[in-house]
């Protein structure tokens, strides 16, 4: 930076390289003219493209580098931050990549790397532009502090959005978290040790789920998981759990995506964690009609 502005204001003479040598050491200001003092004397360059290259190799460290995609996956939003803040802070960023990425790669995102609830909240609106998810989440985020979305937002959430922690027993209504399924993996939904079918509970841990197992009986319904799935997302009352990135296998079946899990390897209709939350919302006449 200081160098394009240095050519910018000597132009005029930029062949004439006795009038550079002069001028230069003038722009220099702090640690960069002490060095100039220390280091370098003039008589001994040939030219001035030695000065500039001796310049450029002290002080290359300075340089800011331009951010990544890396950069931009984990710059997230801070405690405390206002949504806006941190959505023009992100773009700020992304805009100083040397590859920039689409408007729906961004967004996505940004949503990823927003605070707990309202990631969780926004996650599944349907965001089209910057000024779109900029008045969602603010009007999300006024939401949250009046209260609005206390019904839906478990308590150790709400009083520390940091630790981003769970309700042990959480109803289905207010959370929808795979880690009772930690071990629901590659054999998915075939592995005993997710939990054992006779006894309904998790082989070698406690179950934070009573009543979740194979052999439960599942009212039957009019319309399918997925749609019951989103019909509660649009209630509020399910939040879809994380998913890394890339998301883990979760069954052998690579043709089979599962939209609550948001991962390869079984169907939606077939997945136990949906049909036991779905389930549990029967049993407490979170709905009635399905």
């Amino acid at each position: 930076a200081h160098l394009a502005m240095f050519f910018a204001e000597c132009y005029k003479f930029r062949h004439n390289h006795r009038a550079l040598f002069r001028c230069f050491p003038r722009s220099l200001e702090g640690i960069a003219a002490q060095w100039y003092r220390e280091h370098i004397n003039p008589v001994e360059l040939k030219n001035f493209d030695m000065l500039i290259n001796l310049f450029i190799e002290r002080f290359i460290q300075n340089v800011e580098t331009a951010p990544t995609i890396t950069t931009l996956c984990y710059l997230k939003q801070r405690p405390g931050e206002k949504v806006r803040d941190f959505i023009q802070r992100w773009r700020s960023s992304c805009n100083k990549m040397r590859d920039p990425i689409s408007q729906s790669h961004a967004l996505g995102l940004i949503v990823n790397n927003l605070t707990q609830p309202l990631r969780s909240l926004i996650s599944n609106a349907p965001i089209k532009s910057f000024i779109d998810l900029t008045e969602r989440a603010e009007c999300i985020e006024a939401g949250i502090e009046n209260g609005a979305f206390d019904a839906v937002i478990p308590v150790k959430v709400r009083e520390d959005t940091k630790k981003n922690s769970r309700s042990q027993n959480a109803p289905a209504n207010i959370v929808a978290n795979a880690a009772a399924f930690k071990k629901e993996k590659s054999e998915y939904p075939k592995n005993k040790g997710v939990m054992d079918r006779a006894s309904g509970s998790s082989s070698g841990t406690k179950n934070k789920h009573p009543g979740w197992g194979y052999d439960r009986k599942f009212t039957p319904l009019q319309q399918s998981y997925e749609e019951v799935m989103h019909m509660l997302i649009e209630r509020g009352t399910l939040f879809l759990p994380k998913v890394s990135n890339p998301p883990p296998m979760m069954g052998k079946n690579k043709e089979q995506f599962c939209k609550f899990h948001r991962a390869p390897g079984h169907d939606t209709e077939d997945c136990l964690v949906l049909k036991n939350i779905v389930q549990d919302a029967v049993d407490k006449e979170i709905i009635k009609e399905v």
